[in-house]
């Protein structure tokens, strides 16, 4: 019933690094395709749910309630977001939340969202304390509701060049996707387990 995804790779990040993956997979793709383009891949590839056009326009399908809320969400963090462009480093972050954590203490001021930036850091330091890897999603801090409103996890679809002259046709395909996620560190020795899959996959394992 879908045609187009007939021979394909399917990539399954972890739910944890779902958004992060699939909004950096331009990136992922391109430096895949650098080895030998033309033999490896077909360069057609897609987000299910996902791609510029939903990221340029995806508050359009929100009501106009839910558009305001992330406005004032936007603009409440505003200052914390210009305070940590200056130093985007963890030098940075610590000095942002000590700065936070003043205000609160002298000022009775309490900035929004500080709760759920301090609980994501916990998690995060609880996972490197046990050896685990852990990623914040700084997109679901910045969007909170709205940024659980789409599926919990997304996959990218990708297109190989087929080499029906093997028998194995995908396989040169497969091995130059495994060999990028390892240079981006995506494998489980860096604790992230990537899920590569679809019918050209199924087929090579055969």
């Amino acid at each position: 019933s879908f045609p187009q995804d007939k021979n394909t790779i399917v990539v399954g990040p972890p739910r944890a690094l779902t958004g992060i993956l699939t909004d950096t997979s331009p990136s992922i793709a391109s430096s895949t395709w650098a080895a030998r383009p033309a033999t490896i891949f077909s360069k057609r590839w897609y987000v299910p749910a996902g791609g510029p056009f939903f990221q340029r326009s995806g508050l359009l399908y929100l009501s106009p309630k839910q558009v305001q809320d992330f406005a004032n969400r936007i603009t409440d963090a505003q200052p914390l977001i210009a305070r940590l462009s200056a130093e985007p480093n963890l030098n940075g972050l610590s000095s942002l939340l000590s700065m936070a954590i003043g205000q609160r203490l002298t000022n009775g001021v309490q900035l929004p969202g500080l709760t759920a930036i301090f609980s994501a850091l916990d998690q995060a330091l609880t996972a490197q304390m046990q050896g685990k890897s852990y990623t914040i999603s700084w997109g679901t801090l910045m969007g909170g509701d709205l940024a659980r409103m789409g599926p919990s996890q997304r996959f990218v679809i990708i297109q190989p060049a087929l080499n029906y002259k093997s028998l194995e046709p995908a396989a040169a395909a497969i091995h130059t996707l495994r060999a990028g996620l390892t240079s981006l560190n995506l494998n489980a020795a860096h604790g992230v387990d990537v899920g590569v899959t679809g019918g050209a996959v199924l087929d090579a394992e055969r």
